[in-house]
C-alpha cells in the first residue's frame, strides 16, 4: 500500500512539472449578457492566454519564451499580447506581439542585461482580442546567476631548483551550465623561470 501511494504522488508531482497556465476568460463569449456562462470544454466565442516559466541568464544571449492562446469553440479573431511588470534590466522584443487569427502563439525574445538581479518574478500578460474581453494571466519570469567559474591553486608553495622541472596543477570549478573554454596566462615570473604550455 505504502508503494503504490509513492507511485501515485510521484505521478501527481511530474504530472504538474512544466505545464502551461491558463489565465482568465475572455472575448466576446465572455462579454454577452443574458447567456450562461462558458462551460469547461465548452467556451463559445472564448478564449485564454497560456503562460509558462521563462528563464533568463544576465549577460546571456537572448531566452525565447512563447505565449499563447487557448482558441473556445468559434472564437477566431487575431489578439495582441502585452506584457508589464517585467524587472528591471530585463527587456523583450518585440514589445508586443500579435496572434494572427486562428495562431495559437506569439514568441518573445526575453534579454537579462549584465545588472539584472537574480531572483523569480512575476510578470503581467494581457491578451487583447479585437472584440469582447480581454484575457489576463501571468507567468514566472526566473533571472538565472550568470554562468561562472572559479580557479583553485596549490594551497601550498611550489619550490623549485635552478635547472629543475617540476609539475604541478590547477583546477576549475564550473557552475553547471558553464561550458567554454578557459585560457590560463601567467604574468609576472621571475626572471629565468618559463611555464609550458
Amino acid at each position: 500500500m505504502k508503494r503504490l501511494f509513492t507511485t501515485m504522488l510521484l505521478t501527481s508531482v511530474a504530472t504538474f512539472v512544466g505545464c502551461t497556465k491558463e489565465g482568465t476568460t475572455g472575448g466576446p463569449g465572455a462579454t454577452d449578457t443574458g447567456t450562461k456562462p462558458p462551460l469547461v470544454g465548452r467556451q463559445d466565442n472564448t478564449f485564454a492566454v497560456t503562460t509558462s516559466t521563462i528563464t533568463v541568464k544576465p549577460a546571456a544571449p537572448a531566452t525565447l519564451g512563447t505565449i499563447g492562446i487557448k482558441r473556445g469553440t468559434g472564437f477566431d479573431q487575431a489578439v495582441t499580447i502585452e506584457l508589464a511588470d517585467l524587472p528591471k534590466g530585463v527587456t523583450v522584443d518585440p514589445a508586443t506581439g500579435t496572434i494572427p487569427a486562428g495562431a495559437t502563439e506569439v514568441k518573445f525574445n526575453f534579454l537579462a542585461a549584465e545588472g539584472a538581479v537574480p531572483s523569480d518574478y512575476v510578470v503581467k500578460v494581457t491578451a487583447k482580442p479585437t472584440t469582447g474581453a480581454n484575457s489576463t494571466g501571468d507567468f514566472k519570469l526566473t533571472v538565472k546567476n550568470p554562468d561562472t567559474f572559479s580557479i583553485s591553486v596549490p594551497f601550498w608553495t611550489t619550490g623549485i631548483k635552478q635547472g629543475e622541472t617540476k609539475q604541478f596543477s590547477l583546477a576549475v570549478k564550473r557552475d553547471a551550465d558553464f561550458k567554454e573554454d578557459i585560457a590560463l596566462k601567467f604574468d609576472a615570473l621571475p626572471k629565468g623561470l618559463t611555464i609550458e604550455p
